[in-house]
């Protein structure tokens, strides 16, 4: 499946947040999210004619959020109505709040198990100790990993964030064996579409995931899964919030206590 269509919203939101007010670009992106529903349903002769541009700026527009024509993005509206709909059966309950109350504290209390001192020790370990350190998630939680990326380099730690294909994939095959890639898939679509890449890969490879496949176990050398089998009472939207603020959080924790046991801060 092609991952660019866990990205589109993204990279319409990106452009309109740079606040290029008046660009042929910046107009598009507020079109495009204004009309997602029917942009599905229209062509190309009417949407060049609704923002007075040409067939041109329309397709250069499409090249440029990494698309090969306007019909391939166009193709990828219909995702989020299934997007809209997973929202409106877990955040348009009645009880919403009673029921985000339970559904943090079970996956609290599992994710502290599961994340436990043993195990995230040897990850900060590896961490600490790998030259270079690329984190991979989607475009949907990256914004997630920019504040922690940001909290590492304070502490003297940089690593890099990627999270689009053709940033993976170009860099997957740059790195050498001396790097440490963690690639965060909650639904494990990201890690099946990668897997190419990934298994070529010849350094480090940690996964952190809800989705158990036999063929995660031999593309990483670490898999952390974020929920037990039998746990199916929380839905999995939750995952991409909460539960990777919490393993981020652990993770700089530990990385701290590291940096302490080591009087590493009098060199901050």
């Amino acid at each position: 499946m092609d991952i660019k269509r866990l990205s589109l919203l993204h990279r319409l939101t990106q452009i309109l947040d740079r606040n290029h007010f008046g660009t042929i670009d910046y107009e598009l992106a507020k079109f495009f999210l204004d009309n997602y529903r029917s942009i599905s349903k229209m062509n190309i002769y009417e949407i060049a004619e609704q923002n007075f541009v040409s067939r041109a700026s329309i397709r250069r527009f499409a090249s440029h959020i990494g698309y090969e024509n306007f019909a391939k993005m166009k193709q990828h509206f219909q995702d989020f109505d299934e997007g809209a709909e997973v929202y409106r059966k877990v955040h348009g309950t009645a009880d919403f709040r009673i029921k985000l109350y339970r559904y943090l504290s079970l996956m609290m209390e599992e994710l502290n198990i599961r994340m436990n001192s043993s195990e995230v020790s040897w990850l900060i370990q590896e961490i600490d100790q790998a030259q270079e350190v690329a984190f991979i998630a989607s475009s949907h939680i990256a914004g997630i990993f920019q504040t922690f990326q940001q909290e590492l380099v304070i502490f003297g730690k940089r690593v890099t964030l990627l999270s689009n294909e053709e940033d993976i994939c170009a860099s997957l095959d740059y790195f050498g064996p001396e790097t440490m890639i963690i690639v965060f898939s909650i639904s494990g679509l990201l890690a099946e579409t990668l897997a190419p890449a990934i298994r070529c890969f010849t350094g480090k490879k940690i996964l952190f995931t809800l989705k158990r496949a036999p063929e995660f176990n031999y593309n990483f050398k670490k898999i952390y899964h974020l929920r037990s089998q039998e746990n199916t009472e929380i839905p999995d939207v939750f995952y991409y919030s909460y539960a990777v603020h919490y393993v981020l959080d652990v993770i700089l924790s530990e990385f701290l206590k590291l940096k302490t046991e080591r009087n590493d801060f009098n060199d901050l």
